[in-house]
């Protein structure tokens, strides 16, 4: 707290919370007193301006400049998204199939297609590429071997929609369920796949079916991390 006087006004000058100050006085030989709101920039003295459902305060000068900044930056992330977008779509055939997963080289998301001809995995962006068919065949041999005799929440991946659901034996299920890839399992039971049914129930499909937002992409990626295996092993 920083105390002044100025020109017979006593002012007592303190950091409220973060984004602004709040500044209060008592009129030297008065009984009224007073309290402001201090443009919370570096610098400036100039009282706050009025901010709806938000906890910075700045003056209207600052204001403007923020939406300003705010504006620029908004229009060139969409400027970069487009330009991204257009290079993609011009290496990616029109019936290609698209992964929603992030490239393991470039971490671009969206940019990952198969080509068909060669089952190959490619990035549009990047010189990534693998072997799709062996790379599924060794994950789920790695989900199998994990798995063994344990109950687990599987997420299997079939077109546009990912299925959560239990098992006690995931060689068996599998064996029933038409699926792509199964891209993640993690270690429970009933209570843990109702809790992700319930969490991820905004972009629920059908039943177990949930469409794959990115929500639920982080959420399958975070399980494939490397750190997430070592800590579930």
């Amino acid at each position: 707290m920083v105390q002044l006087s100025v020109l017979g006004v006593g002012i007592s000058t303190e950091s409220a919370m973060p984004g602004y100050k709040v500044v209060r006085g008592r009129q030297m030989g008065a009984e009224r007193s007073y309290e402001r709101v201090i443009c919370g920039q570096p610098d400036c003295e100039v009282e706050a301006a009025d901010a709806f459902a938000s906890d910075v305060r700045l003056c209207v000068f600052h204001w403007q400049k923020a939406i300003r900044d705010f504006n620029v930056a908004t229009e060139t992330l969409r400027a970069v998204e487009f330009e991204r977008d257009r290079k993609v779509n011009e290496v990616v055939p029109a019936d290609a199939e698209r992964l929603k997963w992030s490239c393991p080289a470039c971490g671009e998301r969206g940019t990952l297609w198969v080509d068909g001809l060669v089952e190959v995995t490619r990035c549009a962006l990047c010189a990534y590429e693998r072997d799709e068919q062996e790379y599924r065949r060794r994950m789920t041999q790695s989900h199998l071997f994990r798995a063994f005799g344990k109950s687990v929440v599987y997420y299997v991946r079939f077109g546009a929609y990912v299925k959560i659901g239990y098992t006690g034996n995931l060689g068996r299920r599998l064996s029933d369920l038409a699926h792509d890839e199964v891209p993640a399992i993690e270690f429970g039971a009933r209570k843990l796949e109702k809790r992700r049914h319930g969490q991820f129930r905004a972009s629920r499909h059908t039943r177990e079916w949930f469409r794959m937002t990115p929500e639920l992409v982080d959420h399958i990626e975070e399980l494939m991390s490397p750190e997430a295996l070592q800590s579930a092993a």
